[in-house]
């Protein structure tokens, strides 16, 4: 009876095998078709919006972007020709994630029919393609999964190339081997990682001819071509030498290890909960159905493995281990070597650099592997009862919990790049900006990358002349920022043409936007209204408030810190789903509306509170303000609060505000005004209160520290932070 039911068991999962396998890829990756536009891919979505300031078209835009690459070094044409025609074309989130995931989903089909191709074994390549997903971890930093469709793609052209080998192997047919061929010589311009399928292919003609002579005359044309490539991309590339971190090795013996420990053990399942990371999910968090499905997930695979009468033949075995080996240890190596492995080093255990991804698939491989030869070891049918239990509980539990992290990184994420991205958005389709002309400008501070200026311009369908007041102009890549004439049609344009990067003679563009920066965008021309756009924003209940707002220049005003008053503005609510306009007697602070993030609702006491005062605040080398609720500004550790007295006497005040240190080490924190100045030792945080008489114009208060940055990879070299920062005036 046992054995009956057994065999229906094995049929079963073999005749339905890809459906149920579709089934479970979809409920296992679920988070990720409820992301937003993560990462890069949240700024290359916007493409439509970069068009609209480059007086170029989408095809020039691509053969602009190729050009520059080729002058980096790095031969991505196709790369480039994917990702700006993929966004441009598909605008829709929900598509682009359906999309990520069919080609995750063909990657594990692929990769099957390759186990298969190696292990002979069909009923073997199905149980690692229902094991894979549960290795796929989302991670704040460098997901290929959650960003970057690049690298399931290339995934997926290394596996489709090196299954047409195997059909033509198989069926001697010239027609697949001409088809890998292109598809060869297409993906090598993707991303170098594909190059490792030049190392696949052999150990795919040698396992199957069993002569080296043969293998080499069939792997010699692909080589050729790879190496025309890499003389080609040479030849493009501009005099300067390109700066790519991928392009530059380091061969320090010890670091190289550092890193390649640290990326091969990112490929290990739950390695991401290991990780330094800010926040991961309790357990606890866990849902009843989801722990069912990964328990009835786990009972059905496992029994199927305990069932499953094949005995692998040595030569098999030898050959899909070391496919299975280099695919999980040569990425790592690469990584290890390149200039990514300062990176890979100072992010730490449980973080993983983007080919993590082809990792997952040959750590599936050598696990699953492992655990079909330790059953098979096993006589005793008790033993074999305790070893299916033990594994039932395993795969459930990394079955359940990864899931569960990943639902919630997928949530921390949304909080940047959804949320606010679909919030503001519903404001700009309802027409907030639609009365904005060419030589208006909007101020904003930009703490989403849904603030970019592309955004606002792609969802208003026209130029939107933007600047950001949290982003300092002093600098634009490296180079110090002209002043460029008075009298121009388009300032984004005019930047534009007075960029200083040069473009490489394949482009037909004229070089790319830099970011809009501020005081300078206020400087550069007498614009004909300068708006102000703030919102307010209750990612918890997902609602937002946006305002809009008229602004005139204070007349007390001391350059370059500008202050911004208004008394008429427009009020975006999503709930109503409405605009409201407002004409006020009295004068707001356009500055003070930027720290209003955490108000759910903008009501006349909120307004109140929004009075143009005597005294504003201002920041000088502190990084841009981030997140929606302490106002937090981090510091490289030299840094200074500007404060304008826009009256004729002394002003008694109250600076408040909070010194942060996220790590475990203490900091030494000077604090100086005017000749007095004051030592704190702080661990974690520190409420300070600085009573003042603040000048007539303008006064500073230098908060500088000696302390060493933290240890957390960000290339910004924290030193501390500053947060919920306040001014009150005293009578």
């Amino acid at each position: 009876m046992y054995k009956i039911k057994a065999e229906k068991l094995a049929s079963f999962f073999n005749n339905f095998s890809i459906p149920m396998l579709f089934l479970w890829s979809l409920w296992f990756l679920y988070p990720l078709i409820v992301s937003g536009f993560v990462s890069d891919d949240s700024y290359i979505s916007q493409v439509r919006g970069m068009l609209y300031f480059s007086d170029i078209g989408i095809l020039d835009r691509i053969a602009q972007q190729v050009s520059y690459e080729l002058s980096m070094g790095r031969p991505h044409a196709i790369n480039w020709i994917f990702l700006l025609l993929y966004f441009y074309l598909i605008p829709s989130l929900f598509a682009h994630k359906i999309i990520i995931f069919m080609i995750i989903f063909l990657n594990i089909i692929f990769f099957k029919k390759i186990i298969e191709f190696f292990s002979e074994s069909r009923k073997f390549s199905i149980f690692i393609a229902f094991l894979i997903p549960i290795f796929f971890q989302f991670r704040f930093w460098h997901d290929p999964i959650l960003a970057f469709p690049t690298i399931p793609a290339v995934s997926l052209s290394i596996f489709v190339s090196l299954y047409l080998l195997i059909k033509y192997l198989q069926t001697n047919k010239n027609l697949f081997y001409y088809i890998f061929l292109f598809v060869f010589t297409i993906s090598i311009q993707f991303y170098e990682i594909y190059y490792l399928t030049i190392i696949f292919s052999f150990l795919i003609l040698y396992f199957y001819n069993k002569s080296l002579k043969k293998s080499f005359i069939l792997i010699a044309l692909p080589v050729a071509i790879l190496i025309l490539s890499m003389f080609l991309t040479s030849y493009l590339r501009f005099d300067t030498p390109g700066d790519y971190p991928g392009h530059s090795f380091n061969l320090e013996i010890i670091p190289i290890f550092k890193a390649f420990w640290i990326q091969t053990f990112a490929s290990f399942p739950l390695s991401w909960m290991l990780s330094d990371s800010f926040a991961h999910s309790e357990i606890k968090s866990i849902s009843y159905i989801d722990f069912a499905i990964s328990l009835s997930f786990s009972i059905l695979l496992v029994r199927s493995l305990i069932n499953f009468q094949y005995s692998f033949k040595k030569y098999n075995a030898i050959f899909f281990l070391i496919f299975s080996l280099l695919l999980l240890l040569a990425p790592a190596a690469i990584i290890a070597i390149t200039g990514h492995q300062n990176e890979i080093i100072l992010a730490g255990l449980g973080y993983g650099y983007i080919p993590v991804f082809l990792q997952y698939f040959g750590l599936s491989v050598l696990l699953a592997y492992l655990i079909f030869y330790l059953i098979k070891k096993i006589d005793s049918s008790l033993i074999r009862q305790f070893t299916f239990i033990i594994l039932v509980i395993l795969i459930t539990l990394i079955a359940s919990v990864t899931r569960n992290e990943n639902f919630h990184v997928v949530e921390k994420s949304n909080q940047i790049y959804k949320y606010p991205r679909e919030l503001l958005k519903s404001s700009l389709d309802k027409g907030l900006l639609k009365n904005i002309e060419s030589n208006d400008l909007v101020i904003r501070n930009q703490n989403f990358p849904s603030d970019h200026y592309w955004f606002y311009s792609m969802n208003a369908k026209k130029i939107i002349n933007t600047c950001s007041l949290n982003i300092d102009s002093k600098f634009i890549k490296g180079e110090r920022v002209k002043v460029l004439p008075k009298k121009t049609e388009n300032f984004m344009q005019e930047i534009l043409k007075n960029k200083i990067l040069k473009v490489n003679k394949l482009s037909t563009g004229k070089g790319y936007i830099p970011e809009d920066k501020y005081p300078f965008c206020i400087e550069y021309k007498d614009w004909d209204n300068i708006y102000g756009l703030s919102y307010f924003m209750n990612l918890k209940e997902q609602k937002i408030q946006v305002l809009l707002a008229k602004l005139t220049l204070d007349d007390e005003t001391i350059k370059p810190y500008y202050n911004f008053k208004f008394k008429q503005f427009v009020i975006y609510d999503s709930e109503a789903d409405s605009l409201s306009q407002f004409d006020s007697e009295i004068l707001f602070d356009f500055n003070k509306t930027l720290r209003l993030h955490k108000s759910k609702n903008i009501n006349p006491d909120e307004m109140q509170s929004l009075k143009l005062d005597m005294v504003s605040i201002h920041f000088e080398n502190f990084h841009p303000e981030e997140g929606i609720g302490s106002y937090l500004r981090w510091s490289s550790g030299n840094s200074k609060l500007i404060l304008i007295n826009r009256s004729n006497a002394p002003q008694k005040s109250i600076i408040s505000f909070t010194i942060l240190r996220p790590d475990n080490t203490e900091l030494e924190l000077f604090t100086k005004y005017k000749s007095q100045t004051n030592t704190k030792k702080i661990l974690k945080a520190l409420e300070f209160n600085m009573n003042l008489i603040l000048d007539p114009g303008l006064n500073e208060v230098q908060i500088f520290s000696n302390s060493l940055k933290i240890s957390n990879g960000d290339p910004r070299n924290i030193v501390f932070g500053i947060s919920d920062y306040k001014v009150k005036i005293l009578d």
